[in-house]
């Protein structure tokens, strides 16, 4: 377990790091790539973004994408992880959960895709 986790900490890093504009590139590739999806399928949708303290580091503010549609459904991009409430279907993936940044983008955004049939 120990060599997972120095690999998921290397692979993760870059990903991670606050950029100028506020956000982590982990945010900003999976937000392109939402925006991709919704586009090329004429999804209609709203984002707002929202700043908050860092749960490990209260000095440090973080970002929260929130991406509105279908009226009642939500997705959710925080700095390390994304969420999703779509058709009263709830799911979370967390960091710690992948050895890399594109391994939780590739199963958040299949599973995405599976509900929305898109």
């Amino acid at each position: 377990m120990k060599e997972w986790n120095k690999k998921h900490i290397s692979f993760w890093k870059d990903s991670l790091m606050i950029q100028p504009d506020g956000y982590t590139l982990f945010q900003t590739n999976l937000l392109n790539k939402i925006k991709e999806i919704f586009d090329s399928n004429s999804i209609d949708y709203k984002i707002s973004v929202s700043n908050h303290p860092d749960l490990n580091n209260p000095d440090i503010t973080v970002k929260m994408v929130t991406v509105n549609f279908n009226e009642t459904s939500k997705l959710w991009i925080y700095h390390d992880m994304a969420e999703y409430d779509i058709s009263e279907i709830h799911h979370i993936y967390e960091e710690w959960g992948y050895l890399k940044p594109s391994d939780l983008n590739d199963e958040y955004l299949k599973s995405v895709k599976t509900i929305l049939k898109v």
